[in-house]
């Protein structure tokens, strides 16, 4: 989630030069990115 008011991001998280969103994905079974243009997608495989 990101508030572009106030710049608000969760989970604020920022380590190791990852995105936060990237580390939100990872932490609840993300194991696949796919990247088209300039958008990532995450999703777990199966």
């Amino acid at each position: 989630m990101c508030d572009l008011k106030t710049g608000y991001r969760a989970p604020a998280v920022y380590c190791c030069g990852e995105k936060p969103w990237e580390v939100y994905a990872v932490s609840r079974g993300a194991n696949l990115k796919v990247k088209v243009n300039d958008y990532e997608f995450f999703f777990r495989s199966i």
